[in-house]
C-alpha cells in the first residue's frame, strides 16, 4: 500500500466516523463501532506494512 492510499483510507475513516455520529441511538451502532474499529486495526496494520517495505 502506497502512503496515498493509507492517506485514503484514514479520510474515509473520519467520514465512517461522522457517519456514524448521525445515526448514534440506534442499536445497530455498537455492532459499527465493532465493524470501524477492527477496519481502523486493519488499516493501521497495512500502513505499518507498507512502511516496512
Amino acid at each position: 500500500m502506497t502512503k496515498t492510499g493509507a492517506h485514503q483510507l484514514a479520510l474515509n475513516l473520519k467520514v465512517e466516523i461522522r457517519n456514524m455520529k448521525k445515526i448514534m441511538g440506534r442499536r445497530s451502532t455498537q455492532i459499527f463501532v465493532d465493524k470501524l474499529f477492527q477496519t481502523r486495526m486493519a488499516a493501521e496494520e497495512a500502513m505499518q506494512q507498507s512502511l516496512r517495505v
